[in-house]
């Protein structure tokens, strides 16, 4: 439990014994709070809007804001790629 919520409902947990049921759950509970989908058209339309605004902004940019922007561009097209061929992209992953 977030440390805010066990505030606001008044827990203090220090010397506690935490009992977990279901703990067969808590494996994916854990990693469902850590996960997102993400579909094939918001990779595309966010691939489009980092591109279009590189190269809107790109003289504006410091370096390193080019930098970053120009690699997080570069790593929505990656996993596009590997949505869209996979096994293309498990090909040229293993070559």
């Amino acid at each position: 439990m977030l440390q805010e919520s066990r505030d606001s409902l008044g827990l203090h947990l220090k010397g506690s014994i935490i009992v977990v049921d279901e703990a067969h759950n808590l494996v994916d509970a854990v990693n469902g709070t850590h996960c997102a989908e993400v579909s094939v058209n918001q990779l595309n339309a966010a691939e489009t809007q980092l591109t279009g605004y590189f190269e809107r902004f790109r003289t504006r940019l410091a370096s390193g804001a080019a930098s970053t922007s120009w690699h997080l561009r570069g790593a929505i097209a990656s996993a596009l790629f590997k949505c869209i061929c996979p096994a293309l992209a498990f090909a040229s992953f293993g070559a």
